[in-house]
């Protein structure tokens, strides 16, 4: 909760509904640092995923924050890796290597109006509904460059918007699920991007298959408005279903 600058120490945790480093309204720099959230239960997912709550690391309450060379792994669910929440709240972080295991564990995770600015990343999740980018209730704005974004759970595309998300020079792949999807007024762009998705059929006969969608949930998570894609240079895969699908929006 105190200015500073960190270099080369180790946050820890496997306590219920815990971070393993927590960041309060302070301005800090951190280099070389280790994050292990190596378990504890969540009590509440929406508390996780609109909030913060048992991420690896969250930022809050106007935090400015700085991160190099950083390796953040989470074990837990509600385990998002690095999360920034609220607005005036800014994380920017490079050069890092993020590894999440558990459901509901994003790899960047930005909510509440906060900003999230990532360059040159390596990042991986494992569980279900665990984007690479993620972003909920709140949205706020997200901007990458370079890095490598992977995905292996289903409900877990490479980027998941309800922000502003914006992403140039990087490689994202969704090995089980939709690469991107937009929801309510909000947008995803892309610019010279290597953008893969792999969604499986499942055993609802009315789900369709995609590989990038656009749509209105109506949960609230989400402003009512268009959303909107755009893409310039770089790749676009579907290895299964649609290329795009739209509705409610």
């Amino acid at each position: 909760s105190e200015d500073t600058t960190v270099a080369g120490e180790t946050y820890s945790s496997s306590g219920d509904d815990e971070n393993a480093l927590r960041i309060d309204g302070a301005t800090v720099s951190l280099s070389d640092i280790t994050i292990n959230k190596t378990g504890g239960s969540s009590s509440n997912t929406e508390n996780g995923d609109f909030y913060g709550m048992n991420a690896g690391l969250l930022a809050l309450n106007g935090a400015r924050v700085t991160i190099s060379g950083a390796t953040v792994t989470t074990n837990a669910a509600n385990g998002n890796g690095v999360f920034s929440y609220g607005s005036g709240t800014t994380v920017n972080i490079s050069d890092s290597v993020i590894r999440t295991s558990m459901n509901n564990s994003g790899g960047i995770q930005t909510t509440g109006g906060a900003t999230m600015n990532a360059t040159d990343l390596d990042v991986q999740t494992e569980g279900n509904s665990s984007a690479a980018i993620r972003s909920d209730r709140g949205g706020g704005d997200v901007n990458v460059s370079g890095g490598t974004y992977v995905t292996n759970g289903t409900g877990s595309p490479a980027i998941y918007s309800t922000a502003d998300i914006s992403v140039e020079n990087a490689t994202l792949t969704a090995n089980n699920s939709e690469a991107v999807v937009v929801e309510g007024k909000n947008s995803v762009t892309l610019n010279n991007v290597t953008l893969s998705g792999n969604m499986q059929a499942s055993t609802d006969e009315n789900e369709n298959v995609q590989n990038i969608m656009l749509y209105q949930s109506m949960s609230g998570d989400a402003d009512v408005g268009q959303s909107s894609f755009t893409a310039t240079g770089g790749s676009i895969l579907a290895n299964a279903g649609d290329m795009f699908y739209v509705t409610n929006t």
